[in-house]
């Protein structure tokens, strides 16, 4: 139970996060017609931080609705990226807490047993 209950925080924020990605890279296909490997590796590279700046979509002078959706997408998608890396952290915080108590009653528990058997 204890080990399918901190899979289940680091399998959501897995899910959410490949799933933000397909949807940016399934609407740069709609808006750009480019293709969603490429899509894939702007969202990936955007949300990331690492920006390498190999790939822009939205240059075309028409492309305004391209432009406007990189940067919602983008200010949106750190968001969510900061909420999954602090639901990872607490998570972490959690079940580290947890261990060290465990460990505590562990330590009481073997003294007390010595204790006794003295």
């Amino acid at each position: 139970m204890h080990g399918l209950s901190i899979l289940a925080p680091i399998l959501l924020c897995v899910a959410m996060m490949s799933i933000y990605i397909v949807v940016g890279a399934l609407t740069l296909f709609r808006l750009e017609s480019l293709p969603l490997s490429d899509g894939v590796y702007f969202c990936f590279m955007a949300l990331s931080t690492i920006g390498f700046g190999t790939l822009a979509p939205g240059t075309r002078r028409e492309s305004t609705a391209t432009t406007w959706f990189c940067s919602g997408y983008i200010m949106a998608g750190m968001a969510l990226t900061a909420m999954c890396f602090n639901v990872l952290h607490d998570e972490i915080l959690h079940r580290l807490r947890h261990m060290v108590e465990m460990q505590k009653e562990i330590k009481s528990h073997n003294e007390h047993r010595r204790f006794l058997a003295s």
